[in-house]
Formats: structure tokens, sequence, C-alpha cells
């Protein structure tokens, strides 16, 4: 089945009446939820769509009908409506000689302040300042709610925040990744890594980027340290 027959059959389906067309005075096409995301989903599978799609816009651009392919292969038809400030959708894709309808989450297209996470967790870090080439650096962090620890203790026993996603970066010279490491602090907002530096490395500063991120939540930290080179004869085991 071709691209046309697909759309003629999916017109019939979907029982959406087309009388003509003609050019909107607004773009709403890149509001369109997954023209932004580049994914389609069933109720039980997601889709990625490939770069060439088709738009046509129908009673003076309320109507906007985009088709194309997933990069899987599947030809796609989707319907969206412009209701004032309002992007409706509507579509199906045609896997395996049935019809199937797609999953949208309906959005507006204008007039919608995305709620920004709020910068209210404190990171307090324990962590290797110095050593030399051939150890080890170890970070331990520990995930707060800023109101509950405002004396920044690291060894606090409540006011912690479980369940965050970390993530470290350590970065070397020129500002490239060294190091990188990412989780989720544990029941008592805990989380650790470490990161080793080679035997022969230079004596050089890196600069620790830690990211902490929960559903309401959104805090980082940076910190230094410092490697001291080759290890003096003096400081030899």
């Amino acid at each position: 089945m071709n691209l046309d027959q697909f759309l003629v059959l999916v017109l019939f389906s979907l029982a959406i009446p087309i009388l003509e067309t003609a050019t909107a005075q607004i773009d709403p096409i890149n509001d369109v939820e997954f023209i932004q995301t580049g994914k389609l989903f069933t109720d039980k599978t997601e889709f990625t769509i490939s770069n060439e799609i088709n738009t046509r816009e129908f009673f003076d651009g309320t109507i906007i009908r985009i088709t194309g392919y997933t990069v899987e292969g599947y030809p796609y038809v989707t319907y969206s409506k412009i209701n004032d400030s309002q992007i409706t959708t509507h579509g199906k894709i045609f896997i395996n000689s049935k019809f199937l309808p797609l999953v949208f989450e309906q959005q507006k297209i204008s007039q919608i302040e995305k709620k920004e996470k709020l910068d209210d967790m404190s990171i307090l870090v324990q962590y290797t300042e110095r050593l030399y080439s051939g150890q080890t650096a170890k970070i331990d962090v520990k995930i707060f709610d800023i109101n509950q620890n405002k004396s920044n203790n690291f060894n606090q026993n409540h006011g912690y925040i479980q369940n965050t996603n970390i993530k470290i970066t350590v970065l070397g010279k020129n500002g490239q990744t060294f190091s990188s490491s990412e989780g989720i602090t544990n029941e008592r907002g805990f989380y650790n890594t470490e990161f080793f530096i080679p035997k022969n490395n230079q004596p050089e500063t890196f600069t620790v980027i830690i990211n902490a991120e929960n559903d309401n939540s959104k805090s980082s930290k940076t910190i230094q340290i410092f490697n001291l080179g080759e290890v003096p004869d003096h400081d030899s085991p």
C-alpha cells in the first residue's frame, strides 16, 4: 500500500470531511506536539518519525494534515484542529495491515508557561580536595531540603531528599570531560562516586559539576579538585 492509498483509507476511518484547501495566516505546525518531540505513540509502542513529512492545510488553516513515515517504515497520518489557542490532534498508523490509533497529549500552542523547577535543594559534598596522579578521588553527595538544613550539616540525619537524579561531570583541561557519573540518591539522600587519575598525569585542576534534579526541583553545585602530579619522593609510602 502506498501513502496515497493509505490516506484515502484513513480519511474514511477518521470520518473527517475535507472540502477545500487554504493557506493559514498562522504557522502552528511546529507547535504540534509530535513535531516537537519527533515521537509518535500507540497505547503500547513508541515510534520515531522520519525527517520527511508532508503537510496540508484546510478550512483557512483550522485543520492541518501531517503525513509521513516512521523510521521503522510505517505510514501515518494526523489531523490537527486549531481552536483558539489549542491544538487537538488525532491520527492513525498502519502496521501489519491494520490501522492503529495514535495517542496524543493535547496541548495549547500559546500562553502556556512551563512550570519552572525550583532551585530549593542543598547539595552538600565531602570529597578529595587534593591528590596525586595514580590515586582515586572520592566524591560523596547528600541532598537536603534547603529549608531544613540551613547550617549545611553534611551529617544531619533529617531533611534529606531521596530519589533525586544526580549527574556528576568532571572537566579537565580545556573543559573536556575527564569522567562522569549518574545515579539516584538513596533513602538518606546520599550518592557517591569516584574517579581515578592515571599515573604520570600532569598537575591540573578538575572542575566538578554536580547536578541534582527531581520532579519539582533542580539545583547544581561546582567544586574543584586539584591533581598535584607525581607523588614526591618524601610522600611515597
